[in-house]
């Protein structure tokens, strides 16, 4: 039986998983990411929800990527002329 579920990333690398019904399910935190907020800042994240069983027992799959980019870099924030 199929169903549907909601998943959440966070910037922190927390991804929350709810049900149809908005319940939460399951929380995992992927990595601590500590005092490295101070210095990165997330450039993209993405969640894959998939059908696909990878250990026995599973009822499927959440991938999640993301990459971070030094805030030094950040040609829009500040008054930086740079695009």
């Amino acid at each position: 039986m199929q169903f549907q579920i909601v998943v959440v990333v966070l910037d922190n690398w927390h991804v929350l998983c709810y049900n149809n019904d908005l319940e939460l399910l399951w929380e995992q935190r992927l990595m601590d990411v500590g005092q490295a907020r101070e210095t990165y800042k997330v450039k993209a994240m993405a969640a894959l929800v998939s059908p696909h069983v990878i250990s026995t027992g599973d009822q499927g799959s959440v991938i999640v990527g993301g990459s971070y980019a030094h805030r030094a870099h950040d040609h829009r924030s500040g008054d930086s002329a740079c695009w």
